[in-house]
């Protein structure tokens, strides 16, 4: 059976050309079954089938459905793939790539990773190794939703410009 693969670049103005044109070439080779909800992104996969944007049912039956998420490093995503424990590759979007306007996604990438062991990518022409490597793993990610909290919550905290005393 084909694992089931969905690719979620979220819902920034700013397109994610970068992940889709690399899940896409891997789709081509018909290994695996991809979806992709692609937002802002102008290129339009070719070898798998894709959504813009996607209703929140819908979108939750498909991370269900998953056997693997490949994502931006939104908290809108990351959190509830770690809810439900489904195995996750990030690939952060980057604001020198014209991807984001800074790089809190590479750093909640980062943080992710240091305390759940979430895989991310700085380089999309891993993502095929990864994903093989992620979907022959036996080990599921195990956070609860306080920890998620916590994740964002610290964070947020670490981003954050300080309050200004008046």
């Amino acid at each position: 059976m084909e694992a089931e693969i969905f690719v979620v670049c979220g819902t920034h103005s700013q397109g994610f050309g970068r992940l889709v044109r690399a899940a896409d070439l891997i789709a081509r080779k018909k290994k695996y079954r991809f979806f992709a909800q692609t937002g802002n992104t102008e290129y339009r996969p070719q070898f798998m089938a894709f959504s813009r944007f996607l209703e929140p049912d819908q979108m939750k039956e498909k991370m269900l459905a998953a056997d693997l998420i490949v994502c931006h490093g939104g908290a809108g995503i990351i959190g509830p793939a770690l809810q439900n424990r489904k195995k996750t590759i990030i690939v952060p979007r980057r604001r020198e790539r014209g991807e984001h306007t800074d790089n809190h996604q590479v750093e909640l990438a980062q943080a992710a990773f240091r305390q759940f062991h979430v895989p991310f990518l700085e380089n999309e022409n891993e993502l095929e190794a990864k994903i093989e490597k992620e979907l022959e793993s036996e080990s599921l990610p195990s956070a609860g939703a306080s920890a998620i909290t916590g994740l964002v919550r610290a964070f947020i905290e670490k981003t954050a410009p300080a309050p200004k005393n008046i």
